[in-house]
């Protein structure tokens, strides 16, 4: 029965030849390999295991170019696998790089990820095949994710080849631009850290003033329907806010998170946000954010889950939004996505402009959506309400720079955004079973 998807050497060898294996031996060391990490072709398949069948159709009239597709392992074989890898090959035999991923953290696999690219209403059909022991196929590690712990804040951080993103405490995102496609977040938040303000002609940087506003997008909940400007915000001491403006917000600063990192590639990183003891004036509130960003894309998407609502607010509603930016030129809002522009992005920590053009969005459910609003609270931010309080919502965050070479204008970004939302909204329908 098909089910249909809600997702959418040798020392005596010459120098020269020497040098030519350890050239090789490094290349092979900075990929990961294919299916869980695959490494050495496998003697034979399993047979004893159920396989896979999985067909994906898109049903729009638009090229769909390395479009993400997550597939849920059906518990009859993710119980099984046992840390076997699976082999993804189409019906004509084209194998396809895939990953499998743990992300609920019980140490059974749950999700298959895979990237196609499928033209306008085409249908493909594919099978995935447990496999024993290990494989050959080299996929390039195109995303990562790690958490930052240090005296004074911690941190998560993930990123694709085209964009980083980083959490600014509990509940809200900071981005940090590319010069060019290549991975980031170790260069600035692993073992041997770099200021993220310093610009680096090879690694890039933090782009986005943050200070006390909703950033590059964060969170709230709107608890009052007299005040719909009025966010109830997750705050926490485990930031980088000042201890005088956090007073302000006396006794509110009780939040407490924590991140775990869910896969890292090479395809899809996944981080999950914990938040814990989040204290408004009408209530008491705990939520998950599970993060997830995919290689060959810039955006990233959010799963945003209330786990716990104690609350005597009457009309309750979920709130995301970011920041405006002094040098804003251009903001629009829709029932399914907000974006805006600015130029010439002054940062003071940065000492000075750090982007010629700086695109920020929110991408979200129309069927979600409740009202757009400017608010002055907390530094100016763009805020939209949604009905996110039951079960789980999701929202895409995404940003842009000139610095990056893909997209240097509004009417660029425009053009982006409104091509993406189509693409989210109508992702393509999938299809499994196993055999």
């Amino acid at each position: 029965m098909l089910t249909r998807s809600a997702e959418h050497p040798e020392t005596s060898q010459p120098v020269a030849y020497q040098a030519v294996m350890a050239m090789m031996a490094l290349l092979m060391a900075i990929h990961v390999m294919g299916c869980a990490n695959r490494t050495r072709k496998p003697g034979a398949h399993t047979g004893d295991l159920p396989r896979l069948a999985v067909k994906v159709e898109n049903s729009s009239g638009e090229m769909r170019a390395k479009e993400p597709i997550t597939v849920s392992i059906p518990p009859t074989l993710a119980g099984r696998l046992e840390g076997r890898a699976l082999e993804l090959r189409t019906s004509s035999g084209t194998e396809i790089a895939c990953q499998v991923d743990d992300v609920t953290g019980d140490g059974i696999p749950d999700e298959l990820f895979f990237e196609l690219d499928l033209k306008p209403n085409e249908t493909i059909a594919l099978e995935a095949t447990p496999l024993r022991g290990k494989v050959t196929g080299l996929v390039e590690k195109k995303v990562h994710a790690l958490v930052q712990r240090t005296e004074r804040i911690t941190r998560a951080a993930w990123e694709s080849e085209l964009m980083a993103y980083c959490t600014y405490g509990a509940a809200k995102l900071d981005f940090l631009g590319k010069v060019s496609p290549r991975l980031s977040t170790e260069y600035f938040f692993g073992r041997e850290p770099h200021s993220p303000h310093e610009f680096s002609s090879t690694h890039g940087q933090d782009f986005m003033p943050i200070g006390m506003t909703l950033g590059g997008g964060g969170i709230f909940l709107s608890e009052d329907p007299r005040d719909r400007k009025r966010m109830s915000r997750p705050w926490t001491r485990n930031s980088f806010s000042k201890p005088d403006a956090l007073s302000a917000r006396a006794p509110y600063v009780t939040a407490e998170f924590e991140f775990t990192v869910l896969a890292s590639g090479p395809l899809r990183a996944v981080v999950r946000a914990d938040i814990k003891n989040w204290t408004t004036p009408f209530g008491r509130y705990e939520a998950s954010q599970v993060y997830s960003i995919y290689a060959n894309h810039r955006y990233t998407r959010g799963d945003i889950e209330l786990t716990v609502v104690h609350s005597k607010a009457e009309d309750l509603l979920l709130g995301v939004g970011f920041r405006a930016l002094p040098e804003e030129r251009a903001f629009k809002a829709t029932s399914s996505y907000c974006l805006a522009m600015s130029e010439n992005v002054f940062d003071p920590a940065a000492n000075g402009v750090v982007a010629r053009f700086h695109g920020m969005a929110l991408l979200y459910s129309p069927l979600a959506f409740k009202q757009a609003l400017d608010t002055p609270e907390d530094g100016n931010n763009h805020i939209v309400l949604l009905d996110g309080i039951r079960g789980r919502t999701t929202i895409f965050y995404c940003a842009a720079w000139e610095r990056d070479g893909e997209i240097a204008s509004a009417q660029e970004w425009e053009q982006y955004v409104s091509a993406l939302a189509e693409r989210l909204h109508n992702p393509p329908q999938v299809e499994f079973e196993t055999r």
